[in-house]
């Protein structure tokens, strides 16, 4: 998915995108519907604990494209949020 895709999808600027990429490991603050978005998808793909085998963030990527172009960045923010969730479609 590229940058200004996410951005919309996330809603923020893709220049907000490009400052946390370039960040690297440093801390950096987010707020608001991007940090709860972000943290769900870390704990999503990182969970040590119960990895989510089902879970293939390519093909989620490609889905929330897709809606993005379809419907728009409403249609694909509900779809990611219901993958983070578990209710995404299989």
């Amino acid at each position: 998915m590229s940058v200004p895709q996410f951005s919309t999808v996330i809603a923020v600027h893709p220049g907000t995108v490009h400052r946390w990429e370039a960040a690297g490991s440093g801390l950096i603050p987010i707020d608001g519907v991007a940090a709860g978005l972000l943290a769900a998808l870390d704990q999503k793909v990182n969970n040590r604990r119960q990895p989510a085998a089902d879970f293939r963030p390519d093909e989620v990527g490609q889905q929330v494209i897709q809606a993005l172009v379809v419907g728009g960045a409403l249609l694909a923010l509900g779809l990611l949020i219901g993958e983070l969730v578990g209710k995404g479609k299989r």
